[in-house]
Formats: C-alpha cells, structure tokens, sequence
C-alpha cells in the first residue's frame, strides 16, 4: 500500500516590514508616532536549530507618468 502524503501542515512565520539596518541587525518600521525596531538576532533565535527559509523583498513604488 503507497504512504500517504499529508498536505496539512503548521506554519511559524514572521513577517517585518521597514529599514533594514544589517550592521545594527534590526528592522526599522516608522510611524508617525514614533518608530519600532525590531531586533533580528532576537527573532531568528526562535528559529535556531529549525529548517528555514528566508525571503527578503525590496519592494519600490512606481513613479506615475
């Protein structure tokens, strides 16, 4: 009999958007308020010793004509 492949699964994710700053190892996500970093060293560690996969996007408005 062929094993049966499961399609359901759990997902642990984290999604930052703002200012990458690699020396400080943060994201930056401004307000009007006030800003919000975030800690990368902090977040990965949750991840530590997992199989990962890790996505950064810059993402650009379009300049109208």
């Amino acid at each position: 009999m062929a094993k049966k492949k499961i399609k359901s699964k759990r997902n642990h994710s984290v999604v930052l958007t703002g200012l990458l700053d690699s020396g400080e190892k943060t994201v930056m996500e401004c307000f009007d308020e006030g800003d919000v970093i975030y800690n990368l060293e902090e977040i990965l560690s949750a991840f530590d010793g997992k199989n990962v996969s890790i996505i950064v996007r810059e993402t650009n408005e379009l300049e109208s004509v």
